[in-house]
């Protein structure tokens, strides 16, 4: 049973927001010893296959995991739809093996494309791994198993990075990717052990409920990839068009942006599941307190980072100074998409996903299509504009959208 009073919401609130806090932390430490420890070149590669990855591991299962929340919640037995998704997921993945291993043994593609190919397939594998390992807990809000494991995950792989660039003496960005993923699959195998101790799934494939979780993911895989591709195709714009040197730049503002996008994380600890379960009436009120103390808050993110940007950046590698221009609207453009989480909940649990996949596919066409026109005239603060217009394009159309079916004087339930 999901618990909606509003404390355990505001510490299902704090958990989230203490996870970003320890890995925003960790990337005060990374980012800083990749800055100093790789040329530009390198870091804007691990940027680049990071952002493939994301974008892979997506299409790779489906959005399966993220569609079965409200299926899981109001099931009898959750265990034939854990062990459906967790069946397709090992299929898929074991083919996606052999596939990678045809490749290394087969291809004769030049190396650089050999080691694009099999750091990109091992990141989306791992991140694969870490999604099926996790999302029950995440729908169940059991968050202690999240907080450590993500905790597992990020200091984990950064003490075996740190070893290798302090003690190493030549040192390679595969490496570095190859060390992460490593810190994946150990978390995520401890994790899967886990999860079959609580949720005693089988291999098992049941068409009627892969059918009913296709239903949903027929318009939440394209809005989550339509979401990746917002969040990604700067970077890939940016590393053909300009180069892997900018592309760096552009990462480490990114990345120092980030910081806020966190505030997702915090939300989506209590709210996607709590909204599933939630009355109308208290989800109404506890929407229009969101979105009114959300709004306050951006000014005071926007102070804070037009405050601490350059400092910052002179604190950690003066070389990416030309990175401060790009920070504030990333940030607010992120900010702004923590925000839109919360209509995007709601507009969830009244089963109108097509509704954000309409608004995140336009979305998704917009920022590329002014990427692609304006990164070549205006370079890579061009990306950092389009970034904040398309984030600020989604903020308002899922508000518009999630106003308008409160008003309407439907049972958001009734789908």
């Amino acid at each position: 049973m999901i618990d909606t009073s509003s404390k355990s919401l505001l510490l299902k609130f704090l958990q989230g927001a203490f996870l970003n806090v320890l890995i925003r932390f960790k990337g005060l430490i990374y980012l800083p010893l990749l800055v100093n420890f790789l040329s530009k070149e390198e870091v804007g590669s691990i940027t680049y296959w990071l952002s493939l990855s994301s974008l892979l591991a997506g299409v790779l299962l489906l959005s399966l995991p993220d569609s079965s929340n409200k299926y899981i919640l109001q099931s009898r037995d959750p265990l034939p739809i854990i062990g459906t998704i967790q069946t397709f997921a090992l299929t898929i993945g074991t083919v996606c093996i052999f596939a990678v291993i045809s490749f290394i043994f087969f291809s004769k593609a030049a190396f650089e494309t050999r080691v694009l190919v099999i750091c990109v397939s091992l990141l989306t594998l791992a991140k694969c791994l870490n999604k099926t390992s996790i999302f029950v807990f995440q729908v169940y809000q059991r968050n202690k198993y999240v907080l450590f494991s993500q905790f597992l995950i990020e200091y984990g792989s950064l003490v075996i990075i740190v070893a290798y660039l302090f003690f190493s003496t030549e040192r390679e960005p595969q490496a570095v990717v190859m060390l992460t993923v490593l810190a994946y699959i150990l978390v995520g195998t401890w994790l899967h052990k886990l999860l079959r101790n609580d949720f005693p799934w089988k291999i098992t494939f049941e068409p009627s409920t892969f059918k009913s979780l296709i239903r949903t993911a027929v318009y939440l895989m394209p809005s989550v990839y339509a979401l990746l591709i917002i969040q990604n195709a700067d970077f890939i714009i940016i590393e053909r068009l300009i180069g892997k040197s900018t592309l760096a730049e552009y990462g480490f503002a990114f990345s120092l942006a980030s910081i806020v996008s966190g505030l997702s994380m915090a939300v989506t600890f209590f709210w996607y599941s709590s909204a599933v379960v939630m009355e109308i009436d208290k989800l109404k009120s506890l929407f229009r307190k969101l979105q009114s103390i959300g709004l306050c808050l951006s000014v005071v993110v926007f102070t804070f980072f037009y405050l601490i940007t350059e400092p910052l950046i002179r604190l950690i590698n003066n070389e990416y100074a030309i990175a401060a221009m790009f920070i504030l609207p990333i940030t607010m453009g992120l900010y702004l998409n923590v925000l839109s989480q919360i209509s995007i909940g709601v507009l969830y649990r009244a089963g109108k996903e097509h509704i954000t996949f309409g608004i995140l596919t336009f979305s998704a066409a917009v920022n590329i299509a002014l990427n692609i026109y304006t990164i070549p005239t205006f370079g890579a603060i061009a990306a950092a504009y389009t970034t904040f217009f398309t984030y600020f394009l989604i903020y308002f159309f899922t508000l518009i959208a999630t106003i308008f079916y409160f008003r309407s004087g439907k049972n958001l339930l009734a789908g």
